[in-house]
């Protein structure tokens, strides 16, 4: 549920706006929100969109032929493969657009990898008791949960980064909005 706007915002909306402000504002959000792939980072992203491909098959092979693993290590393929052609899907997107979206694309790639990390030591949790050896469980077990660290700490940071852009965002907002009152005030005097 939204407060009632303040006085203060109710005049803040009744004044006319700058379109020239408003443009060089439009303009800069868009420039601090989308940055424009390099060459060297297109590349990264086309190898890593082919490798995840090649994941993605070579995992759903495993799963279909592996009839000797239990169920739920098959279904640890599937889940990882279909992470696999996300992570895929994402790479096609982003060479697509030609450019870094700071906004959304973070946030889908620690998405990702957290639920990725969350599903596999998932997985060898309840697989463990299953393994013949109780040290290639430990080893799974520990791998796993160096993995979910890991992703976990990438998810935090993109929340923060992402908590930073906001705030950048804002403080542009406010700048422009103070530069537009100041050349109201200008013109009205």
């Amino acid at each position: 549920m939204r407060p009632e706007p303040s006085l203060r915002d109710q005049l803040c909306e009744l004044e006319t706006h700058d379109p020239l402000l408003r443009e060089r504002y439009t303009q800069e959000i868009q420039a601090m929100l989308e940055k424009k792939l390099t060459l060297p980072l297109k590349l990264f992203i086309a190898v890593m969109s082919v490798a995840s491909l090649g994941i993605t098959a070579y995992l759903g092979y495993q799963a279909l032929v592996r009839d000797n693993l239990p169920l739920l290590a098959r279904l640890g393929m599937v889940g990882g493969a279909l992470f696999a052609a996300a992570w895929a899907a994402l790479g096609v997107q982003v060479l697509r657009r030609g450019t870094w979206e700071l906004r959304t694309q973070p946030a889908v790639m620690a998405g990702l990898a957290w639920g990725f990390a969350v599903l596999l030591e998932t997985c060898f949790l309840v697989l463990a008791p299953q393994f013949p050896d109780p040290f290639q469980a430990t080893v799974a077990l520990f791998c796993g949960l160096v993995i979910l660290v890991g992703a976990g700490v990438m998810l935090v940071t993109v929340c923060i980064q992402q908590a930073e852009l906001r705030t950048q965002e804002r403080l542009l907002r406010l700048e422009y909005r103070i530069a537009e009152m100041s050349e109201n005030r200008a013109k009205a005097s």
